[in-house]
């Protein structure tokens, strides 16, 4: 088993990230992994962690009060492109295993 880093907010991860448009088709998943902030952790009283996410993505939003644009340094090292962090459309949120 591949070992996995510790989620903490700010990291960028691989994520099937559902977007709205997705979610009013019907889809229960996004159609592909995009990159994605860890934008909150918290624990279960199980002990599970709990991520929620926020996908970062090159499009700007239609409405600009709906995403936080990445700092150029940022976007530029990173992606390559310009990058937008969007909102939460709807908690998204990843269960994990105690560790």
């Amino acid at each position: 088993m591949a070992h996995l880093p510790r989620p903490v907010s700010g990291l960028v991860i691989g994520y099937s990230y559902l977007w709205e448009a997705e979610f009013r088709e019907g889809r229960e998943e996004g159609v592909k992994d995009r990159p994605c902030a860890i934008v909150i952790t918290s624990r279960t009283e199980e002990g599970d962690i709990v991520v929620t996410v926020a996908a970062i993505t090159h499009s700007p939003p239609a409405r600009p009060q709906d995403a936080i644009e990445l700092p150029m340094d940022v976007k530029t090292i990173t992606f390559g492109r310009a990058a937008f962090l969007g909102r939460l459309f709807r908690t998204q949120s990843l269960r994990m295993a105690r560790s």
